[in-house]
């Protein structure tokens, strides 16, 4: 009886190294595969010229450098537009080149290998983040955050006219986290 508890024992010590590991190993593979799209993008300078909504091309990249985040998001009517693959565009799609634009991205937090925005909590008032699109670099800038009951829709607590970017996640399982900035600075690259 005692081998057999041993036995079991070290089967389940293996497959939870197992385990362990082909998650780490995806979660490389993703992270590579991600950080290939983005130099893609980069060299064909800053503009995705394919409209195939089953492409998996960015169209623009969000980099945060205060977390350390630099990740592409696809056109806003891509199959690969959701949150279980990317930063997601949520509707109204509008991008960041539109007048008096609001745009909207949300990402999942967590631990997973998709949980993209799992750092978010850390901004704060005041700090930068940067949209490559369409040729060009936006500098928007942190003016206020708050969190909402989680209720699938995200009520945006501004009124200006500014042009912004939303950045939004799940806080818990009945909170959201919800980011505004302003764009400051447009930069031609």
């Amino acid at each position: 009886m005692k081998s057999f508890i041993r036995i079991v024992f070290l089967l389940f010590i293996i497959v939870g190294i197992v385990l362990l590991t082909c998650d780490k190993v995806g979660s490389y593979i993703i992270l590579n595969a991600s950080n290939k799209r983005i130099e893609k993008f980069f060299v064909n300078n800053n503009i995705s010229k394919n409209n195939d909504l089953s492409d998996y091309s960015y169209i623009g990249v969000l980099e945060i450098p205060k977390i350390k985040l630099k990740k592409g998001f696809v056109n806003p009517f891509s199959i690969h537009n959701n949150i279980n693959e990317n930063i997601t565009i949520l509707k109204p799609f509008m991008l960041p080149n539109e007048k008096n634009s609001t745009f909207i991205l949300a990402a999942h937090s967590g631990n997973s290998h998709i949980s993209f925005f799992r750092n978010l909590s850390n901004l704060s008032i005041g700090d930068i983040i940067y949209i490559y699109y369409d040729n060009k670099k936006y500098k928007y800038e942190i003016v206020k955050y708050y969190e909402e009951k989680k209720d699938g829709d995200i009520n945006i607590k501004d009124n200006s006219s500014n042009r912004k970017l939303i950045l939004t996640t799940c806080k818990s399982s009945n909170k959201q986290l919800i980011y505004i900035a302003y764009l400051k600075k447009e930069i031609e690259l």
